[in-house]
């Protein structure tokens, strides 16, 4: 490995030279080579606050972090078994959790985004991870989140209506994406467990006939 001493030859029935290894040290010294700071590969795509990015290749990597009071919510829909991933995967990063905070510089963009997806997940199935931040990781949270209404719509609790959707709800100050569906919390994330979704949903859609959800 470059910058490192080589340890000296073992001890031999005819004895070690200590000068040749004291000069081999000394010359490896002088002569180790400073790597270069490490870098993100290239197909990790870092999510800033107030945006939202779309992938549609196989090998790309959805990130955000920096939740505190926010909120972070994939869409994945279209699994292809050939490549064992989601065709089209989307993360957004909302301020404050609001849907009509500024999203790529279109305030409210957020919400014609969702309107989409939705429709997306209604044709090809899918996954959704709808997470609240690490500052109020609490359920009552993630309804206010989900819960939110537009025009008499509900743009996020709308994506948990799907049956073929598998649905994840939990908090974290960040969150990992990959191509296959799988993901990774940041810190002390955690993901709701069943139950607590459907307290949730229970709580967002009080007066609503519930739809089965996939629930992991």
């Amino acid at each position: 490995m470059i910058g490192r001493t080589p340890p000296p030859p073992p001890p031999n029935n005819q004895g070690t030279d200590t000068s040749t290894v004291q000069k081999n040290s000394k010359q490896s010294e002088t002569t180790s080579i400073e790597q270069p700071p490490l870098t993100a590969p290239s197909n990790i795509k870092n999510v800033l606050l107030d945006q939202s990015v779309t992938v549609t290749g196989d090998d790309e990597i959805l990130k955000t972090n920096g939740l505190g009071d926010c909120a972070a919510v994939a869409i994945l829909s279209g699994w292809n078994d050939a490549s064992s991933c989601y065709q089209s995967r989307t993360l957004m990063h909302l301020r404050g959790g609001s849907v009509e905070a500024t999203q790529n510089g279109e305030r409210g963009g957020a919400i014609n985004l969702l309107k989409t997806l939705n429709e997306q997940l209604s044709q090809a199935g899918g996954k959704v991870i709808i997470l609240g931040g690490s500052i109020s990781p609490s359920e009552m949270s993630l309804v206010i989140t989900i819960g939110q209404e537009v025009h008499g719509t509900l743009p996020i609790g709308n994506l948990t209506r799907h049956a073929n959707v598998e649905l994840v709800i939990g908090a974290a100050g960040g969150v990992t994406v990959y191509p296959n569906g799988h993901f990774e919390l940041d810190g002390d994330g955690k993901e709701f467990t069943p139950k607590q979704c459907k307290e949730i949903l229970n709580d967002v859609f009080p007066k609503a006939k519930k739809k089965t959800h996939r629930l992991t």
